[in-house]
């Protein structure tokens, strides 16, 4: 069950939302079908750049400074900056 959970931890973390929901919203067929098929891949890619790599690429920076105990940001104080 703990497996389960972290799994579902990593997939569903609060950086990747963004990427899943512009995902959803281009490739649903509904509203933006008209946008050509490689301008609705560089939109996801640049969303995941802005929205899970470069937080992403802070944390390290962050514990280097000594403003983050952890990978893991466990105390809430510590989210407040990279998150």
């Amino acid at each position: 069950m703990k497996k389960a959970a972290t799994f579902f931890s990593y997939v569903l973390h609060p950086l990747l939302m963004p990427t899943f929901g512009i995902i959803i919203l281009l490739f649903s067929g509904q509203y933006v079908s008209f946008v050509p098929l490689k301008a609705r891949e560089v939109l996801v890619i640049l969303t995941a750049i802005g929205t899970f790599a470069l937080p992403g690429i802070t944390i390290p920076m962050f514990i280097l400074r000594g403003s983050v105990s952890s990978l893991t940001l466990k105390e809430r104080r510590e989210r407040l900056f990279p998150l």
